[in-house]
């Protein structure tokens, strides 16, 4: 059995180490008698990992002009319908009063005039499940069929940056664990979530409506991983420990990794109900 995979520092090791340890195997000169050592230099502080800068949302403000007092919300995925001149937005949102507070939304808005003005549409609607018992939303179907048509555009984020597989697991483990601490500011949550959402693959999220899962799979954390199965180039398969193992497969894609498949080892072994077929191999030039 491999221990859980160990937390990995957000910081690059800094190319000083290199230059310290090289120095380490030199003897350094004796300093004239009355002469004062110098000071050692001090050693440079690593940069943390750059955050991606955020897209270019088209319907960014008209989504925040039709925002009650006192709601926040940050999109997560866009698809732009160039044939009718709409916009579906999928939208990480606050409501104090909501039950859940926190809950995707889909937020839909007409593009009019030679300004290519963005207005308000049809009314806003649940979607995507962050909780077993919430029903299947109704709209994720023919959102799914706007996302897979020729012609229309989907924006969304799609990758972490992480360093391997093993380490997207803990990016996972800590964007649930925010989403789910009340205690965290607004902002935080929506950030985690719009964070899960760039760590999963489409396979997950609009295809089996599975985030839910992928929520209780990392609620007590990272998963301990029981074995790792090099896939390809760029897709693993792991398998994890303790009483309800799963099977995961972690993709690369040209944006960073992303979990494509999440389903209990039981599943797994029951063939067409839960294929353990692979997923298919990225493409290097998929978003």
């Amino acid at each position: 059995m491999t221990a859980r995979p160990a937390r990995r520092s957000r910081f690059r090791p800094p190319l000083a180490a290199l230059a310290l340890a090289l120095s380490a195997c030199t003897q350094s000169p004796t300093p004239a008698d009355g002469a004062p050592a110098p000071a050692p230099a001090p050693a440079p502080v690593a940069a943390p990992r750059p955050t991606p800068p955020p897209p270019a949302w088209r319907s960014a403000d008209a989504l925040r002009a039709g925002l009650p007092a006192g709601v926040n919300a940050v999109p997560v995925i866009e698809v732009t319908d160039g044939v009718h001149f709409t916009i579906d937005t999928v939208a990480a949102v606050h409501r104090p009063d909501g039950d859940p507070q926190v809950a995707f939304e889909l937020w839909h808005f007409i593009v009019r005039g030679a300004e290519q003005s963005v207005l308000p549409g049809a009314a806003n609607e649940p979607i995507l499940r962050l909780r077993r018992e919430d029903p299947a939303a109704e709209a994720l179907a023919p959102l799914r069929v706007l996302a897979a048509t020729p012609g229309n555009t989907v924006l969304r984020p799609r990758g972490v940056e992480s360093d391997g597989a093993a380490d997207l697991l803990v990016h996972l483990a800590d964007a649930v664990k925010t989403f789910q601490d009340p205690r965290a500011t607004v902002d935080s949550r929506l950030w985690a979530l719009s964070e899960l959402i760039r760590g999963l693959d489409d396979h997950l999220v609009l295809e089996r409506d599975a985030v839910f899962r992928v929520v209780e799979a990392f609620a007590a954390g990272a998963p301990e991983i029981a074995s790792t199965e090099e896939l390809g180039a760029r897709r693993v398969r792991m398998r994890t420990s303790g009483e309800s193992p799963l099977v995961l497969e972690i993709l690369r894609g040209r944006d960073g990794w992303v979990l494509g498949e999440l389903r209990r080892a039981d599943e797994a072994a029951q063939g067409a109900s839960g294929s353990t077929a692979p997923a298919a191999e990225p493409s290097p030039t998929a978003p």
